[in-house]
């Protein structure tokens, strides 16, 4: 908890709209009490406990530098003494947050709430305020104009470029903290307790209070990594890989590949990321899991890719055809997989550079897996992909139905040469290149995937002229399912686009780390609002 705290602003309380004096009436109800973060985690949160002799509802809302940006939020059950949870304040200066609280008679009393000065705030090295570029009316509208724009650290700003949410994660790191930036169940996830290389032992879930709901755990020598998700039935997925180099087949022996012990330590050139755990989404129980390595046994890989070889960066379940799907960056590969046993369905793999080692099943041959292109000269292959969700965008809605979706595809074009075509090598031969000479824009590709006929179709690729991120980096659908949300995690720019690739919003180098991010969104007012009383 803090130090700070607020109060009232007596001459402006008012009762069914009229003006009164507070210290003429004791029939009003009180602010007993302002607990500044509350939980911990939100520094830019207060628990403020009203006390009066009948039960309240309340409505509160927290005026922003410009009235456009004005968060409000309600409650419409009746509590004695309400706690009422607000989140929102400003890192900079003082805010006022305007209460409703209406008693069972309906009586309203109007109470403005003071903060305060928040300047001298330590928030670490996170940034204050950013610079957004508000660009087109309508898509300003349905995005930032209607939310904030949370980073991978869980900062969350405002159309201003306002810090209205800080603090969920530690300090800044070389890498990310790999908040997914997904929302279940009113929660959000961020990893934490990281240990060697970007590898954490928890992955948390929290309100947007700060208040920790619950953690699932990594296995003993093992770590979380990139991504999370959660099918139909409550179990939940989570990207790992192990801490050690023993081959998880063969007790106390290593896991080698071409005679080289494969460990995942940070200096080493040979890792996994392979690993997929399965947990019950009530308990945290760990179910089962499964090691995807060894199908990449001998795989080709982009030639940056030190020092992963597999390199899974999402995972995330699909009800229409009831699989996860994840992708492998260094392979540029992203295949299905049934969720009960964990095995691929089918991969869209580039036949120059296939993934070898594809189990045979009684329904599947290694080479059944491929799904067919539909109009081959119009498909491109990824180069290092590190984002591969299903999108709902309106556009491509004559390409969904039974056992039919439409994926958005962040294609990071991080290894070709200058005549476009991809720098392929052998895991163990993969080395850091620079981008000279290698400077392709990055692109978001949709795709539509027809299980029914087992084919794979090119339906879009957009690129920003000159904008680049060969590493990282995400592409989300906008709420209202018209826009696609882009953001180039290396050096953190972040985007809203139209579907013919015109630009709308545009913020650049939104985290204190932007040398180094992973993603970002803006989640809309309602959006957040259902987050703040998870778990109260």
């Amino acid at each position: 908890m803090g130090n700070y705290s607020c109060k009232p602003i007596l001459e402006s309380i008012k009762v069914n709209g009229q003006f009164v004096n507070p210290s003429a009436s004791a029939d009003i109800p009180v602010l007993e009490s302002s607990i500044h973060n509350p939980y911990g985690k939100n520094l830019l949160s207060f628990n403020m406990n009203f006390t009066f002799s009948r039960p309240l509802k309340y409505s509160y809302r927290v005026h922003g530098k410009t009235s456009d940006v004005d968060f409000t939020y309600a409650v419409d059950t009746y509590t004695l003494n309400p706690v009422v949870p607000v989140i929102g304040i400003y890192a900079t200066g003082t805010t006022t947050i305007t209460f409703l609280l209406t008693d069972d008679n309906a009586v309203e009393y109007e109470i403005p709430v003071v903060t305060d000065d928040f300047t001298s705030l330590d928030i670490g090295v996170h940034l204050r305020e950013i610079s957004i570029e508000l660009l087109d009316d309508a898509m300003v509208e349905a995005t930032i104009g209607n939310g904030w724009l949370f980073n991978d650290l869980m900062n969350g700003y405002d159309k201003n470029g306002d810090l209205r949410v800080t603090g969920f994660t530690g300090p800044v790191i070389h890498f990310p903290q790999f908040s997914a930036m997904k929302i279940h169940n009113n929660a959000f996830y961020v990893q934490s307790e990281h240990t060697a290389f970007y590898y954490s032992q928890r992955y948390d879930r929290y309100n947007m209070m700060g208040k920790l709901l619950n953690s699932y755990i990594a296995p003993e020598n093992y770590g979380f990594h990139h991504d999370i998700t959660w099918d139909n039935q409550g179990y939940v997925y989570i990207l790992g890989s192990p801490l050690t180099d023993e081959d998880p087949l063969r007790a106390g022996e290593p896991l080698t590949r071409s005679g080289t012990v494969i460990r995942n330590a940070a200096e080493s050139d040979l890792k996994r990321e392979g690993t997929v755990y399965k947990y019950r989404e009530d308990t945290g129980e760990l179910v089962t899991s499964i090691e995807y390595s060894g199908l990449y046994d001998g795989t080709a890989t982009i030639a940056d890719s030190v020092p992963n070889d597999v390199h899974f960066n999402t995972i995330t379940y699909i009800p229409e055809i009831d699989q996860l799907v994840i992708n492998s960056r260094n392979s540029c590969t992203y295949m299905g997989v049934d969720k009960r046993t964990l095995l691929p369905c089918w991969i869209v793999d580039n036949p120059n550079n296939p993934v070898p080692d594809m189990p045979e099943t009684a329904l599947l041959l290694p080479e059944m897996y491929n799904l067919t292109v539909v109009n081959p000269g119009d498909f491109v292959y990824t180069n290092g992909t590190h984002c591969t969700l299903v999108t709902y965008n309106e556009k491509y809605e004559s390409y969904r139905g039974e056992n039919k979706i439409v994926m958005s595809l962040l294609d990071n074009v991080a290894c070709k040469d200058p005549d476009g075509k991809d720098i392929m090598v052998l895991q163990e031969q993969a080395q850091e290149i620079t981008d000279a000479g290698y400077n392709w824009d990055t692109a978001v590709q949709i795709v539509a995937i027809d299980l029914n006929n087992r084919t794979v179709e090119s339906l879009d690729r957009f690129t920003m002229a000159g904008e680049r991120s060969r590493v990282t980096s995400c592409v989300f659908d906008s709420v209202n399912k018209k826009y696609f949300q882009v953001y180039h995690g290396v050096p953190a720019n972040f985007f809203v686009i139209d579907t013919y690739g015109k630009v709308g919003v545009r913020a650049r180098s939104i985290t204190a780390n932007h040398e180094w991010s992973y993603r970002a969104i803006i989640w809309s007012y309602d959006q957040i609002r259902d987050m703040i009383a998870t778990g109260l």
